[in-house]
């Protein structure tokens, strides 16, 4: 996506003080990230960060609850399963996050994968529903 294209999509969706300090730090590269299924995922270079910007797909909020989609990142923001956020807009759905070296992507081929996350999801899982029986919700 060419860097303008890219300001553009985030000055739509952002808050301004989101984009004013994001933009405080000089941009060195924008790249493309080819590997979400609805949205549309950035890597964003500063001089001394990487983020990556999700920029929801069209349409996506005809199938994605995305009230739902932040209810779930905040639960697991304590189990260390989520990369956490810098920003997430529940209307626009922008989420921005830091990057992290080394992820991989999940593939249907690749059991050993299939393993990692289903381990993961179950600890999600197990918290989730341990959550709203203490809080009886």
């Amino acid at each position: 996506m060419p860097l303008r294209n890219f300001l553009l999509s985030i000055i739509q969706l952002a808050d301004k003080s989101v984009i004013s300090n994001l933009l405080s730090e000089d941009l060195s590269a924008v790249s493309l990230i080819n590997q979400g299924m609805t949205n549309r995922n950035s890597l964003v270079r500063t001089n001394n960060h990487r983020y990556v910007v999700r920029v929801p797909g069209n349409g996506t909020d005809t199938f994605i609850n995305r009230q739902h989609e932040w209810e779930n990142y905040q639960l697991m923001s304590g189990l260390e399963i989520s990369v956490g956020e810098i920003y997430y807009n529940k209307e626009t759905s922008l989420r921005i996050t830091p990057s992290i070296e080394d992820t991989f992507h999940a593939s249907p081929t690749e059991k050993n994968k299939i393993a990692v996350i289903s381990r993961l999801l179950k600890k999600f899982i197990v918290h989730r529903y341990s959550s709203r029986a203490i809080s009886g919700g």
